[in-house]
């Protein structure tokens, strides 16, 4: 069967691309607590598990029938959180599945599932004339501060913003740049998504294991006190450096879309 998309009625800002995607691929929705967990066959993917998810699985769950599916986009090493075998302990009582977007962190643990996060063409939109050297549209804080403040004393950065402002920085930027929130060389899916959308070049933190994407084809990874030095190169490049933003967009919108990494995760 077709999955439906369980989402929190909290809202969460850093999901905002993973529902566009969602709505874009065609893929029906509901709310944690509108999950019917005695109907035969039903597939349900939730993410975020929030502190709605385990009250309505313990109130309904004693007799389901429904598979149930954590797709985890958060970090193996986030602060503060206890190790993922205990996160996988407690998650697993409730859940068929677990999938995670990286396929170093599915080999982490034999309880995790490897699936492709892709993209959508229309979650991004046609280049327009630059603006901005760089952006990266995430929060500065920790790691991730000494290789942003390097950047932003050279070139000139698109700031983080959402709707229509973000858009047009994504636009309007020559390149985007991803380091990693804590030192695991686990990627970013939904930035790498959001990038290969706009046609973005992408310059990111080593990923231990990127498929489906093909570095130096698909995008440049260097290690984190590397990012200014290999962003200097790419901008160097002038108007060529478009044609890594271009081939990122038919990995990850033509050939990889997020639809295709949901069907053939079911299958």
């Amino acid at each position: 069967m077709t999955p439906v998309f369980a989402r929190t009625r909290h809202p969460y800002d850093s999901y905002t691309d993973y529902w566009r995607l969602v709505e874009l691929s065609g893929f029906a929705t509901c709310y944690v607590d509108e999950m019917d967990l005695s109907r035969e066959g039903a597939i349900y993917i939730v993410s975020p598990v929030n502190g709605e998810f385990r009250p309505h699985m313990e109130a309904h769950g004693a007799h389901r029938r429904a598979r149930v599916i954590w797709w985890n986009l958060e970090r193996p090493d986030a602060q503060g959180c206890p190790p993922l075998s205990s996160v996988l302990d407690d998650i697993c009582r409730y859940v068929d599945s677990v999938w995670v977007s990286d396929r170093h962190y599915a080999s982490l643990d034999p309880r995790q599932t490897f699936v492709v996060l892709g993209s959508h063409p229309d979650l991004g939109a046609p280049p327009a004339p630059p603006a901005y050297d760089f952006t990266h549209q995430s929060y500065v804080w920790g790691r991730r501060q000494a290789p942003i403040e390097a950047l932003r004393r050279r070139w000139t950065e698109g700031p983080n913003a959402w709707g229509p402002a973000r858009d047009h920085v994504l636009r309007t930027s020559r390149l985007m740049v991803n380091v990693h929130q804590t030192p695991a060389p686990v990627g970013e899916p939904l930035r790498f998504a959001l990038a290969a959308a706009y046609h973005l070049p992408l310059v990111s933190e080593t990923l231990a294991d990127p498929f489906p994407l093909v570095e130096s084809i698909d995008f440049r990874a260097v290690p984190i006190g590397e990012i200014p030095r290999a962003v200097e190169v790419l901008l160097a490049h002038g108007p060529a450096i478009r044609e890594t933003g271009n081939l990122l967009h038919e990995r990850l919108c033509m050939e990889w879309t997020f639809r295709r990494g949901i069907e053939e995760a079911i299958r």
